[in-house]
């Protein structure tokens, strides 16, 4: 009887270990999807980031090329 006891006890704290590092995986699986997901977004801000800038300069130099008085109003109308 003693020897199946302290096997049973022995097959918990396997069991219970099991499942610990089980979850311990699937925590560090989730931290690295996270990680890669914030990597993404990062990217991607700096990707619109660095593609809305010179279009805003372009926008702002035909404004003033708009406001010309030079201009006739065929060429302002071809800058709309």
């Amino acid at each position: 009887m003693n020897f199946v006891g302290s096997q049973i006890v022995i097959f918990l704290i396997y069991f219970l270990s099991d499942v610990r590092n089980k979850k311990q995986q699937l925590y560090y699986e989730q931290i690295q999807q996270t990680e890669r997901l914030k990597t993404t977004g990062q990217l991607a801000a700096a990707v619109a980031h660095e593609i809305r800038n010179p279009l805003t300069v372009v926008k702002g130099f035909l404004q003033l090329y708009e406001k010309e008085p030079t201009f006739d109003d065929k060429k302002k109308s071809i800058l709309n």
